[in-house]
């Protein structure tokens, strides 16, 4: 994993996904020096790590940045916390993630949500954060983060692990 920068090719990345597509190539970078979250690709290792820019080719990604969610008894419950005085928790935010259309169905997805989770617990380990979360834009989506260990809040669409 490799944190996006000039070198990868954002404009070749297609996941069939419009939106997750348009915002690697056209927030992503953004959203990272503004220091709101950071994206991090996934790369053939065979790849070019240092060649010029734009000329990597991205397999899949993810973006996690901070966020806060408000304390009710059943997410405490589901992540193993007693209650708290608060109103809202913070956790970690898994913005979007997207897999290269040629990779899908080769367990890249379920790959890049465990190597996000990696990360969110390294940094609750020096930050802080109870918990990282995700919007499922579908009910698909839904289905394949529950399979992954995550939680869905009552009803939305926002799972938590």
């Amino acid at each position: 994993m490799e944190i996006l920068d000039l070198r990868h090719d954002v404009n070749g990345f297609r996941s069939g996904g419009n939106a997750v597509d348009t915002y690697l190539q056209t927030n992503a970078l953004i959203e990272q020096e503004l220091g709101l979250s950071t994206v991090r690709v996934a790369v053939d290792s065979d790849a070019a790590t240092n060649g010029p820019p734009m000329s990597v080719p991205i397999i899949g990604f993810f973006s996690l940045g901070p966020t806060t969610i408000n304390v009710d008894p059943r997410l405490l419950k589901s992540l193993g916390l007693p209650p708290v005085e608060y109103t809202r928790i913070g956790g970690y935010l898994l913005g979007m993630l997207g897999v290269q259309k040629a990779s899908q169905r080769q367990g890249i997805g379920p790959a890049l949500v465990a190597r996000a989770l990696e990360y969110a617990k390294a940094a609750q380990a020096e930050f802080g954060g109870a918990f990282l979360s995700v919007d499922a834009e579908t009910e698909t989506l839904v289905s394949f983060y529950e399979k992954l260990g995550f939680t869905r809040l009552s009803g939305t669409r926002k799972l938590v692990r």
